[in-house]
């Protein structure tokens, strides 16, 4: 049986999405707060912008594969899904139910953390 994910993937990939929600989280609170954007308008940018960084480091750091035109199509199409529901919840969350937006940039990385990773680490980046 083939293992679920392996230690050293899961700490390289906990390291890379601590830098990134620390990133969230900043730049979310610096939009809001400095340029009067709305929460969901900051949070779309941030995270649009964080998911480039992260495919380079998913690739060379977290997975240590090659960039290919595989794992990039389906890097594309998995951001493009996780993108759209993610922006969706936080639109849900923050902008109908009310809840503040750093309390829904939380409930967002609890829902779409672990499904990000075994998504890259099973579909996108499998050799």
């Amino acid at each position: 049986m083939k293992r679920l994910f392996n230690i050293g993937d899961l700490l390289r990939y906990g390291t890379v999405a601590g830098i990134s929600y620390i990133i969230l989280y900043g730049g979310t609170y610096l939009l809001v707060n400095y340029t009067k954007l709305t929460p969901s308008l900051s949070y779309m940018i941030v995270l649009s912008i964080l998911y480039i960084g992260v495919y380079i480091s998913y690739t060379k750091f977290v997975f240590k594969t090659k960039f290919t035109k595989k794992n990039i199509s389906r890097f594309v199409v998995v951001l493009i899904v996780i993108w759209i529901v993610n922006n969706s919840a936080f639109f849900i969350l923050n902008d109908i139910l009310k809840v503040h937006y750093l309390i829904t940039i939380t409930i967002n990385i609890i829902l779409f953390g672990g499904l990000k990773f075994l998504t890259h680490k099973h579909y996108v980046f499998k050799e």
